[in-house]
């Protein structure tokens, strides 16, 4: 009995001993994937790609594993290219930084005063970017794959005095992060601003600038609010012009079938989980900014009728800006559509609230099922 016992024992161990050897083969065999973000690790963006990573190798049956960068590989102006040249293999491509070479699928961009809820407006770019062939292409042209994007709450003004008057507009050096808000500052006599986001503290500290335009959550996650003692609640839609998970081309063709399939899952519920989260932290924001003496304040009805107004009208000065600048054709069918996805995702997304996994499970059912991992973003 006791010779047997030692026998299966030493099975056993044996048995043990090559699983655990297969498994530690297994995890230094993992493909790495390096993910950058130029944001520090405070930053709500950086849900994504914490989230991004900790599913990875589960999506992928363990043959997967990211590491993590933020701010300190490639800041945001240089991760468009720094993806393409495959010094990050994914990463948060800000796409309206680059208005010419992404200049179809910034239409999404210039159309952000549309949105009035950051869920919504996630599905309705999601959507239009993956139907949008010259969208795709531009991506492609920059060796990069779209995954979705997760569009932001609801802008509001940051300043260093109130505004709350037209004539308070009047003169502010505002910086404006895109087209559709360069548009609305000089159509109310401000001077706009380019500065990246990361420079928006900087700039407001030594006088650069004297507003912002950005989500609530903003105040916190780059401590704006030691800068920033007045936020105007006007409603100034939402920022869209991101690729969440932009994939370096030449890694996506290397996976195989069964690899992209999990990655197109996972960027499916990340996009969800990140809109949801973001929405969840703008409402905590501004609890926290208040409480580190940030005064929120109301704007007058005739600021907030004209901002109305200006919204509502700006579609058209959107596609004369991108047919006349960029040689973009049919901008006005194009923007059409993209008004018809906002009022299909607003109905959508109705009942979602922070319903993160019912948010999911609506993005793949509307958008990600529809694509086929064996020829998305395939080299020819």
């Amino acid at each position: 009995m006791l010779r047997k016992f030692c026998i299966a024992s030493s099975v056993a161990a044996l048995t043990l001993g090559a699983l655990v050897a297969t498994q530690a083969a297994r995890a230094e065999d993992q493909k790495v994937l390096r993910i950058n973000v130029g944001l520090p690790p405070s930053h709500t963006w950086v849900t994504a790609y914490t989230y991004f990573a900790k599913e990875l190798p589960a999506a992928t049956n363990n043959t997967m594993k990211a590491e993590e960068y933020y701010g300190t590989l490639l800041n945001f102006r240089e991760t468009v290219p720094g993806i393409r040249d495959g010094v990050a293999d994914v990463g948060l491509a800000v796409i309206a930084y680059f208005p010419a070479e992404f200049r179809e699928s910034n239409i999404v961009g210039e159309l952000g005063m549309l949105g009035e809820d950051g869920i919504t407006m996630s599905g309705a770019v999601s959507e239009y970017i993956f139907n949008c062939e010259p969208c795709l292409a531009e991506f492609e042209r920059f060796n990069q794959v779209y995954l979705g994007t997760t569009a932001s709450p609801v802008y509001r003004l940051f300043s260093t005095t109130p505004v709350t008057t037209l004539a308070d507009l009047k003169g502010l050096k505002i910086r404006s992060g895109a087209g559709v808000y360069t548009r609305w500052a000089e159509h109310f006599g401000a001077s706009p601003s380019t500065l990246s986001a990361t420079e928006v503290y900087e700039g407001l500290s030594q006088g650069v600038i004297n507003a912002n335009l950005h989500p609530t959550t903003e105040l916190i996650n780059l401590n704006l609010s030691e800068v920033a003692k007045y936020v105007t609640e006007l409603p100034l839609g939402t920022f869209n012009a991101v690729s969440v998970y932009s994939m370096n081309r030449d890694v996506w063709n290397g996976l195989t079938d069964e690899q992209r399939a999990g990655i197109l899952d996972l960027t499916a519920r990340g996009n969800a989980h990140v809109a949801v989260q973001y929405e969840i932290a703008n409402r905590a924001a501004k609890e926290a900014a208040i409480a580190k003496g940030v005064t929120f304040v109301q704007p007058d009805d005739e600021l907030l009728a004209a901002t109305r107004d200006f919204a509502t009208n700006d579609a058209i000065s959107a596609a004369k800006a991108m047919e006349s600048t960029y040689g973009v054709q049919d901008a006005e069918g194009k923007i059409q559509r993209f008004m018809e996805l906002a009022k299909k995702w607003t109905e959508l997304t109705k009942d979602i609230k922070t319903d993160e996994a019912a948010f999911a499970e609506l993005m793949k059912r509307e958008i990600w099922s529809k694509i086929d991992a064996t020829t998305y973003a395939r080299a020819n």
